[in-house]
C-alpha cells in the first residue's frame, strides 16, 4: 500500500493507505465506525497477538453520513541530487480547508539559484535530463530559489463540496533548480502531492 499509516481505534490497529478509485465509494463491503469515522474494510490479517485490517484513505463518513476528506500530503517519486543532495519538498502543515501553508523547497546547491514550480493534477514518470519529471504540469512559474530554501505561499480554498470526487482535490508539484553538480545540470525534488481536504 502506498503511504500508509496507522490508526489505533478500539484496540484494532487500523492500516489506513492513501490509494482510491471512484468505484470504492460503493456502498457494499464490511464497515468499522471509529469514533466519527467509518471506514471501509479491504480485508484483514492477524500479526501477532492482535488484528491488521486493511482500509482505503478517505472511505470514511461520519456518522450522520456526511463523506469526509482527510487533508494530507506525502512525497513520491525520487528527485535527483546536486552538490548539498536531493532537493527537499515539504508542506509548512496539511492542506486543510481555508488554511494558509507554504509549500517549501531546499536549495541543493548551495547558492541562489533559478527554478521552476510545476503544479498539475496527474503524476508522471517521465526522464529527463537524468532525473525523472514527475508532474503532469498544468501550471509553470519560473522563481530563484534563495540559498535557504524557497516558500511557495498556498491558500487552500474550501473545497469539500468535492469531497466524493477525490480527483479534483489532488494537487501535484515539483519544483527544478539549475545546479551544475547535478547530473544533467538540474536538480530535482520529489513530487508532493497536496490532497486537500478536513
Amino acid at each position: 500500500m502506498n503511504h500508509a499509516h496507522a490508526v489505533s481505534c478500539h484496540g484494532l490497529l487500523f492500516i489506513v493507505s492513501e490509494s482510491l478509485r471512484v468505484d470504492d465509494y460503493a456502498t457494499d463491503g464490511v464497515y468499522h465506525t471509529c469514533g466519527a469515522f467509518k471506514l471501509k474494510q479491504l480485508g484483514g490479517h492477524v500479526v501477532g497477538h492482535h488484528v491488521e485490517l486493511f482500509f482505503k484513505f478517505l472511505i470514511c463518513e461520519t456518522e450522520g453520513g456526511s463523506n469526509i476528506c482527510i487533508a494530507s500530503a506525502p512525497n513520491y517519486g525520487v528527485g535527483l541530487a546536486g552538490k548539498l543532495g536531493i532537493p527537499t519538498l515539504t508542506p509548512s502543515a496539511a492542506p486543510v480547508f481555508l488554511r494558509n501553508i507554504n509549500v517549501l523547497a531546499s536549495n541543493s546547491s548551495g547558492t541562489a539559484a533559478l527554478g521552476l514550480i510545476l503544479v498539475g493534477q496527474q503524476a508522471v514518470s517521465i526522464p529527463l535530463l537524468g532525473g525523472r519529471l514527475l508532474v503532469n504540469p498544468i501550471a509553470q512559474a519560473g522563481t530563484l530559489v534563495p540559498v535557504g530554501g524557497l516558500s511557495i505561499p498556498f491558500a487552500v480554498p474550501d473545497l469539500s463540496a468535492l469531497c466524493r470526487t477525490p480527483s479534483a482535490l489532488s494537487y501535484r508539484v515539483q519544483v527544478l533548480q539549475l545546479d551544475n553538480a547535478a547530473v544533467g545540470g538540474v536538480a530535482m525534488s520529489p513530487g508532493l502531492r497536496l490532497f486537500l481536504g478536513h
